[in-house]
């Protein structure tokens, strides 16, 4: 028997007692009974989850060039009805511009689908003029689980630095912007790592937000001065 289950990272954890697993799930399998679960990045102390079985993590962001083929196999089968949208020039912009993330390559195409345009070959800055109402719902999403009960002054000093970068900064790099001790800086990103992409650049861990359109999208509320 094979369960999978979707989204673990949007379980309500408040809505169960505080010692039982995320969604109620087993410690313990019988033989023969296997659990896949999805969810965002997460620090794997606030997993939520008490396994005493074998487990193996899979990051799908170690395969980048598998991810890029499922993407543009994605974007080829959705547009097959529309044959002036799946020239190849077309579909690999909009790979490019998705970075592979499948909830944002959704609503896209739902959008494109919905109101194709004349000119198919659309520039990048056209594909990304105007975020789908599915999309910026799923973003406000984000940022409610992001403001939690409030903002300090340390996490909106922070999050108006992520906005302003388009690349990876190091907490060191940081904290030097928002002069606050390194140690603050690491505990808001540590809270806000599911929405954050983490990689090594120049020999340090820099963290960008885990999408350049939910990063723009942020720029454009008035949430950051709240």
């Amino acid at each position: 028997m094979i369960i999978v289950i979707d989204s673990v990272d949007a379980i309500a954890r408040t809505s169960q007692p505080p010692s039982t697993n995320l969604f109620y799930l087993p410690r313990y399998l019988g033989d023969r009974t296997y659990f896949i679960l999805a969810r965002r990045p997460f620090l794997r102390e606030k997993s939520g989850l008490l396994i005493e079985t074998p487990s193996q993590t899979l990051d799908l962001r170690d395969y980048p060039a598998q991810n890029r083929e499922d993407a543009l196999n994605y974007i080829q089968q959705y547009l097959s009805t529309a044959p002036d949208l799946t020239q190849p020039e077309f579909c690999q912009q909009l790979a490019t511009v998705s970075e592979n993330n499948f909830m944002y390559l959704s609503q896209m195409l739902r959008a494109i689908g919905e109101n194709p345009h004349p000119d198919a070959n659309l520039g990048e800055s056209s594909l990304l003029s105007e975020i789908p109402p599915g999309l910026a719902a799923y973003y406000q999403n984000h940022w409610l689980r992001m403001r939690g009960d409030g903002l300090s002054a340390v996490d909106l000093s922070v999050l108006n630095v992520l906005v302003k970068s388009p690349t990876g900064l190091s907490v060191s790099a940081i904290s030097n912007i928002i002069d606050q001790d390194e140690y603050d800086v690491e505990k808001v990103l540590d809270n806000w790592i599911e929405f954050l992409n983490k990689q090594e650049i120049g020999g340090e861990i820099c963290y960008s937000l885990y999408h350049d359109s939910f990063r723009e999208w942020l720029g454009k509320q008035s949430i950051l001065e709240s």
